[in-house]
């Protein structure tokens, strides 16, 4: 009993060091994100997207469909693990849990850089982090971009806990960030590529000493250890990126040449070696023992995983080229067709909070900064305006231009003045928007990680500004100087979003009335704190601060959790480009009921044929059907197998003369894919009327667009 007793009160002892009043509104923000992440998760119906990847995780251990190992459905990381919680069951909950896991995971890494981003700097971010209408969406959609945007983040809290301690588990723990968000999707190279380029930035100086001492490795700051890790690790991954160089071709795949026809690729396979090779010895040269543990974790997880457990070996060949060159041609594809000036469009509909933070945040501290500093970053600004506002169509000077923008903000890393904090997270954030920007393929879900390194800015800024209260002595505590001029710059954003709705949508007039209110006050109180007026009383201009700040918390909440919870995709979102509509699990409840009525069960014919129709949804919700029972095109002369269901796509819809069509009932029209309006709205003619309205009513404009499909049933159908 003494053991037992003694136990109990040991973690007894470690529960109540663990839950302390630091601990507690993390663990509670963890808790909540969890909960709001869970709630309702399987209502909404399954996208395409969706329906990609989880229908590759199921038999993916065993007999994985060919199109799921090509590039174009991204790494194995999320088919496995999705795979995983299929042993728990199979459905729209089960397929949706992995994005829950790392969608809550990442509200608690903000707790790991307490004493970087300060106490309430890190629980803002925390709590954007859980709020985020972007992340709280995508945690619940199973898609990659959650899992990249984690990993992201977990490899910038082990570089500053590194940089803090350099203790070498951070290096280990950062290898493996590093491989899993390789496994997860090809994005993952410029978001490594950005925080290397930063590392580069600030050690180039010592590296340089180094390299003229006989490349003596044994000396180096944290900071230069880190970078020596990244690019030891990662080179090999980075191979197919050599396409993009003028005159060069090394093809798409190691397992066949230029030409197509199977067959090593030598040139690649070469270039591979000899890159890891390269790798291999910096590495060594550094430090063999922190750098082989590194290797062991950063290889043994890719090699894992790219051969689903070497089940499938010669899928590591994909993995390790085809991937990454899937992702770089996609550059020229342009899927989606959006504008240069999507993000700067989209992120703002939801991210209003930290957008507007983060903004600020550089301002305030471009202010500060030396003259060289401030044309730096008021040079990225200009470029980068006059990036989105041409839309080049010659793809020289649109890189040119974008080239001009980053080159900006690496010497502004350099040259500036703020501590090295600071500096990092302005790049950081303004990098990843001007990269993702500039890259051919602009999706909504691809906002996931430029709103996070956004929401890390804002909320390290806002954070600042909350340590500048003197909660203590409220009220007799005078004025910051440093909030008096943040109110200012609050207050003249609420008067310029006025005036632009004013001009530009006067339909929303009703809405100006009380941002001129605001930004009049705001600016008045912070004036008055900065010329010291005698009649300003001490605490307006924090309590000013508070309640805006309380009223952008609680506005961002609640837009996170109604486009969340509003499950249906009529009328469609931006942030989700192509919803799915409800009609189709209505007609999937009807031939599971016509099914049950027949007797046939899962053994009942069913056609689907047309517009990729059967990957709307139907793989997924007829995955249990015996497939030998499910036919993918429709004779339209000889119609149907006798008392099969038939689902087609508009454009293949029977004219009404077909002899078939007798015995059946009357066909019944339903929506498949809902389209977002864009080329009525953002990509003609950019209609600040419309812009204004979905910001602030969510109103669409114009009609969405349907695609539709036609439902035959037997005349004995239910």
């Amino acid at each position: 009993m003494g053991r037992v007793s003694n136990l109990l009160s040991s973690v007894d002892s470690r529960m109540r060091a663990w839950f302390n009043r630091e601990n507690a509104p993390y663990i509670a923000l963890v808790l909540i994100a969890l909960i709001i992440r869970l709630w309702d998760l399987g209502a909404r119906t399954i996208h395409y997207d969706e329906g990609v990847h989880i229908n590759c995780a199921r038999g993916f251990f065993n007999t994985p469909l060919p199109w799921c190992l090509q590039g174009w459905t991204h790494g194995p990381f999320q088919k496995e693990l999705t795979a995983f919680f299929f042993l728990f069951g199979t459905n729209e909950v089960t397929a949706r849990l992995l994005p829950v896991v790392f969608g809550t995971a990442i509200v608690a890494l903000p707790y790991f850089l307490r004493r970087q981003l300060g106490h309430w700097g890190s629980l803002v971010v925390a709590f954007l982090l859980a709020f985020s209408p972007f992340l709280m969406f995508y945690s619940r959609y199973a898609r990659n971009d959650i899992y990249t945007a984690f990993f992201m983040l977990l490899l910038v809290v082990c570089l500053w806990r590194y940089i803090e301690d350099r203790r070498a588990r951070f290096l280990y723990i950062g290898a493996a960030a590093m491989s899993l968000n390789f496994c997860d999707k090809g994005t993952s190279t410029i978001l490594v590529a950005i925080i290397a380029i930063a590392l580069l930035v600030l050690t180039v100086k010592e590296l340089a000493l180094a390299i003229w001492k006989k490349f003596d490795l044994s000396q180096l700051s944290a900071p230069a250890e880190f970078l020596i890790l990244i690019i030891s690790l990662v080179l090999p991954v980075y191979a197919p990126f050599v396409n993009i160089l003028p005159g060069v071709d090394l093809g798409s795949d190691l397992l066949k040449n230029q030409a197509g026809t199977p067959a090593l690729n030598t040139a690649a396979v070469g270039l591979l070696i000899f890159l890891f090779v390269v790798g291999a010895a910096i590495g060594l040269r550094w430090n063999w023992r922190r750098w082989l543990t590194s290797a062991l974790v950063f290889w043994g997880i890719y090699i894992l995983m790219y051969t689903i457990f070497f089940t499938k070996p010669s899928y590591l060949a994909g993995g390790i080229w085809e991937n990454i060159s899937y992702w770089v041609t996609q550059h020229e594809v342009a899927r989606g067709g959006q504008p240069e000036f999507y993000y700067v469009m989209v992120i703002p509909i939801y991210e209003f909070t930290p957008v507007l933070f983060a903004t600020i945040a550089t301002a305030y501290y471009a202010l500060k900064e030396n003259l060289y500093s401030k044309l730096l970053l008021a040079g990225a600004v200009v470029i980068f305006i006059l990036y989105i506002a041409l839309g080049l169509t010659n793809k020289t000077q649109s890189t040119i231009l974008i080239a001009l923008a980053s080159l900006c903000m690496i010497l502004y890393l350099y040259f500036g003045k703020a501590n090295i904090l600071t500096k990092f997270l302005i790049y950081w954030a303004a990098l990843t928007l001007i990269l993702f920007s500039y890259f051919g393929e602009k999706m909504p879900w691809l906002s996931v990680p430029i709103a996070t390194t956004t929401i890390v800015l804002g909320g390290m800024f806002i954070g600042r500004i909350l340590e500048a209260f003197n909660w203590r002595r409220w009220a007799l505590s005078k004025p910051s100087m440093d909030i008096s001029r943040i109110l200012v710059m609050l207050g003249l954003s609420f008067i310029a979003l006025g005036i632009t709705i004013t001009v530009k949508a006067p339909d929303n007039l009703q809405a100006t009335i009380p941002l001129f209110v605001i930004g009049l006050t705001i600016i008045g109180i912070g004036v008055g704190g900065i010329l010291k007026v005698r009649y300003l009383k001490p605490w307006m201009a924090q309590a000013s601060m508070a309640l805006i700040l309380l009223v952008l918390f609680t506005s961002t909440a609640c837009v996170a959790l109604y486009d969340s919870y509003h499950t249906s995709d009529k009328p469609p979102k931006i942030m989700i480009y192509c919803g799915i509509s409800e009609d189709v699990t209505r007609i999937v409840n009807k031939i599971y009921d016509y099914a049950e009525e027949t007797g046939k069960g899962t053994t009942q014919p069913i056609v689907v044929s047309g517009g990729g129709l059967y990957d709307i949804g139907f793989r997924w919700y007829l995955r249990d059907w015996d497939y030998q029972s499910v036919f993918y095109s429709l004779d339209k002369e000889k119609g149907p197998p006798e008392g099969a269901v038939v689902l087609v796509a508009d454009t293949e819809k029977p004219v009404g003369n077909e002899s078939w069509l007798g015995n059946y009932s009357e066909g019944e029209e339903f929506q498949t894919y809902v389209w977002y309006p864009e080329s009525e709205t953002y990509k003609a003619v950019f209609n600040q009327s419309w812009y204004w309205d979905y910001l602030l009513k969510r109103d669409s404009f114009v009609p969405y667009w349907p695609s539709k499909a036609w439902a035959y049933f037997p005349e004995t159908s239910p």
